[in-house]
């Protein structure tokens, strides 16, 4: 790619959509080892605009201590390929806080054919890799609700059918899922299909139709899938 000519104007407009992520551009002289950074950038480290130059000890101080991704290895990938690069990593900006960045470029050639120069983008996620967490949190919690769910509903049937404590009607549940080798919140969840099946009750509700029922539990409608 001829020195100077654009990266990607289509990745250059996809980055610089209106409500899209913080974003910023970046090149590296290979030469010279000096660093450009736009104002995006300066920010995302934590800095007014020109507060510091950036360089490469600036860069490497500001890196996650528990990431991989260095930005001196990358650097020196695109002075032996000249290829493109894109990693997701974190960095400690100047204010103490933690960002996610993802950083993508290419090196460019002069007339010669050698890779002079690093340019490329750099994209703050935080904001995206918080709401991942939050959302997979919440699912999470609701899940785990759902499950705690279905084993108190399973031990009030139980306890009710069966004439058992609460003590006792965990520990049933629990013999089931030790001997089916099947999770205790399953089991739970398939005798509680298999008290709402269709049918008559009145012949199910027994102590024996239920420990038969937990000796072999399956789930409702069909057989189950062991492992």
């Amino acid at each position: 790619m001829p020195h100077g000519a654009p990266i990607d104007l289509a990745l250059e407009a996809a980055l610089s959509a209106p409500g899209g992520p913080p974003t910023g551009r970046y090149s590296h002289d290979l030469a010279s080892g000096r660093w450009d950074w736009s104002d995006e950038v300066y920010a995302m480290y934590g800095f007014e605009p020109g507060e510091v130059v950036p360089t490469t000890a600036l860069i490497l101080a500001h890196e996650h201590p528990d990431d991989p991704v260095r930005v001196d290895d990358l650097v020196e990938q695109v002075r032996r390929t000249g290829g493109t690069f894109g990693t997701v990593h974190r960095i400690d900006d100047a204010r103490g806080r933690t960002r996610v960045l993802t950083t993508v470029g290419l090196g460019r050639r002069d007339t010669t054919g050698e890779v002079v120069e690093m340019v490329g983008y750099v994209v703050d996620v935080t904001a995206a890799q918080h709401r991942v967490a939050q959302e997979a949190a919440t699912r999470s919690i609701r899940e785990s609700a759902r499950r705690r769910a279905a084993i108190e509903q399973a031990k009030g049937m139980l306890m009710a059918v069966c004439g058992l404590d609460e003590e006792s009607a965990f520990a049933r549940l629990r013999r089931a899922s030790n001997l089916a080798n099947v999770p205790l919140r399953d089991v739970a969840a398939w005798l509680v299909g298999w008290f709402a099946r269709p049918g008559p009750l009145a012949d199910a509700l027994t102590d024996a139709a239920v420990e038969q029922f937990l000796a072999a539990p399956v789930p409702p409608g069909g057989a189950r899938r062991d492992g």
